[in-house]
């Protein structure tokens, strides 16, 4: 059984469909005031959850802290940061040795 989550835009926030694939069809989760509850159909005319831009960025950040990553973009940045590190950290090496190969140059042709 696979799931599947559809996210989108309209005029009173943010759309979420969800659904499960099954053997015998799709089954779409829906969110009433009572209760969550599975049913037949491909889509339902309304989203399974409408959410405010603010609070669906807040589930977002939580979700993606719950599974490992930083939210934000924090991830990211620090991703950037650390292979930033890595090639200063190479560029210098590189550096190094070209400026010692030309040292050893200079002394060779001033002997």
């Amino acid at each position: 059984m696979t799931v599947r989550a559809v996210v989108t835009r309209d005029v009173l926030g943010i759309a979420v469909q969800i659904g499960r694939q099954t053997s015998g069809g799709t089954l779409m989760l829906r969110y009433t005031e009572d209760a969550a509850h599975l049913a037949e159909g491909s889509a339902w005319p309304e989203p399974s959850l409408r959410l405010e831009e603010d609070v669906a960025r807040a589930l977002f950040d939580a979700l993606a802290e719950h599974f490992g990553q930083a939210a934000g973009g924090r991830q990211q940045r620090a991703d950037f940061v650390h292979e930033r590190g890595r090639v200063d950290l190479l560029i210098g090496m590189v550096g190094g040795a070209l400026t010692a190969a030309q040292a050893g140059q200079l002394r060779e042709e001033r002997q």
